[in-house]
């Protein structure tokens, strides 16, 4: 079984090769299923989807998924020394390359102390070139479902490998016609970038530095403040993602030391897979993701709220313009350039928005008490990068810095700087109704 990388699956791999490029989800238990029982349900996952039996064949033309890998998806069970434990693991997880010419492209640890009903965790690492978010999530829940039922995986029945997912964009991003709007788009995106070095100077130059080493931290927003910003956010008919992009923005201008006074590049992930024909479930790994980039006048200059509606334009601009399929079209263009240029950083910052991650409550005996989302960032990515999730009424974020770029301080005091942002903006003018 085999086929060629898609566009979104490619830029994730060429990004690999410049620094891992991983994607690493964390689920919090207040129990842990055995060992046994994880082995197994791995081991039925594996059967299930074709990409966890993956590598990534470079040898003929092009790139290729080839799915002939026997060798068992890779357990730890590791103890649990303290409740940040799981902080220490997925920084290494985030740094550590899988071996892509041999595969698998998947690994689990689990995180627990002796006593299988105490709080525990669960890291799945994947190569973000074989799932985005939405799939990611899924085999998260899939995993859980399978070990705590004692059950194989779910459905039982093994999944397609599905084609690329360009082969799969609307007719207007397909074909000659795709090829003609792909070259127009990719000479806006010079202009834009030229516009954005000539007016940020040597704020968006980098310092290589290839061992940079990262740091996760995380706000959570209790339930009052998240349904209070939520509702503003509807007041307003905005977007909770453009208000939680609003924030990191403002942060940003106001402690990232050489973006002060300058325009800041950010970007945002949307989700391809209810445009595609036909569109893609949540049950099938792959990369069927974009991302676009957009510029931003110094957000300092901007109330949040005015701030927020920028964004929201944007954003909605750009999606009504079909740039998500563009963006996904240049990415492999974008990714080989950057590397090979090794001088200027891609922005300034990146957030995620996930939602509601599609995981139960409850599984077995095993309870959920919260997910955490993290994918590596590196010298020539965003300085600081974000993953939002919304989980039992909670806004959760999972923020990665690397030392090379923010150091603890500024990280720290940005970390903050958006959580009293977003408080702010939640409770302004008194309770909502």
């Amino acid at each position: 079984m085999r086929r060629p990388l898609g566009v979104f699956e490619l830029a994730a791999t060429l990004t690999d090769e410049y620094a891992p490029f991983n994607a690493v989800g964390v689920l919090q238990m207040d129990g842990c299923p055995p060992r046994e029982a994880l082995g197994a349900a791995l081991a039925a996952l594996q059967q299930r989807h074709p990409l966890l039996r993956a590598r990534i064949d470079k040898r003929r033309r092009g790139y290729h998924f080839t799915c002939d890998v026997t060798s068992p998806l890779p357990l730890q069970c590791l103890p649990r020394a303290d409740a940040q434990a799981w902080r220490r693991q997925v920084e290494v997880e985030l740094v550590t390359a899988f071996d892509t010419a041999r595969g698998p492209l998947l690994r689990v640890a689990c995180l627990a102390g002796e006593d299988v009903t105490q709080p525990a965790e669960l890291v799945l690492t994947l190569h973000h070139g074989i799932a985005d978010a939405t799939s990611a999530v899924n085999l998260l829940h899939e995993l859980t479902a399978a070990a705590t039922a004692g059950v194989p995986a779910p459905g039982g029945t093994p999944l397609p490998l599905l084609p690329p997912a360009e082969q799969l964009f609307p007719a207007p991003f397909n074909g000659a016609q795709g090829r003609l709007r792909k070259m127009a788009f990719m000479l806006h995106m010079g202009g834009a970038e030229f516009r954005y070095r000539w007016r940020t100077g040597r704020a968006s130059r980098f310092t290589p530095a290839p061992r940079a080493q990262p740091h996760v931290l995380t706000i959570d927003l209790p339930p009052a403040t998240t349904t209070a910003l939520v509702r503003r956010t509807r007041e307003r008919r905005l977007t909770i993602n453009s208000a939680l992009n609003a924030a990191l923005l403002q942060s940003a201008g106001r402690h990232l030391p050489r973006q002060a006074d300058k325009p800041l590049c950010y970007f945002v992930f949307p989700n391809l897979r209810p445009y595609l024909d036909p569109p893609v479930g949540r049950e099938h790994l792959g990369s069927y993701a974009s991302m676009m980039r957009f510029m931003v006048e110094p957000p300092g200059k901007s109330s949040f709220w005015a701030l927020t509606d920028r964004v929201a334009h944007q954003v909605d601009a750009a999606s009504r313009r079909g740039e998500k399929f563009l963006f996904a079209m240049a990415s492999p263009s974008v990714i080989r350039m950057m590397s090979r240029m090794h001088r200027f950083r891609m922005g300034s910052v990146a957030l995620g928005y996930m939602g509601v991650p599609a995981l139960e409550r409850q599984y077995g005996s095993v309870g959920v008490t919260g997910f955490h989302a993290f994918v590596s960032n590196f010298d020539m990515g965003p300085e600081y990068t974000a993953q939002v999730t919304l989980l039992h009424g909670r806004l959760t974020w999972d923020i990665v810095t690397i030392d090379s770029e923010v150091d603890a301080v500024t990280a720290t005091r940005m970390t903050e700087s958006i959580r009293t942002i977003l408080e702010a903006a939640a409770h302004e003018g008194g309770p909502t109704p």
